[in-house]
């Protein structure tokens, strides 16, 4: 079966690790606006920190 076309076929497989202990990260619930905890490790994080797009972590690209 080919995935010529397919938009998923190229995205990244793995999820993103946690900032704060490094295990790889399932869910993120979102408690307020910069808090979240992440699952399975449990640790509070920012859930900006989660993405890879500087735009969507708020940091802009300054210019």
């Amino acid at each position: 079966m080919s995935n010529d076309g397919d938009p998923l076929a190229e995205r990244p497989s793995s999820r993103p690790d946690c900032p704060n202990c490094g295990e790889p990260v399932s869910i993120v619930t979102s408690s307020r606006l910069y808090r979240g905890t992440v699952s399975p490790c449990g640790c509070s994080v920012n859930p900006g920190l989660l993405t890879t797009d500087p735009a969507d972590r708020g940091l802009g690209t300054g210019e």
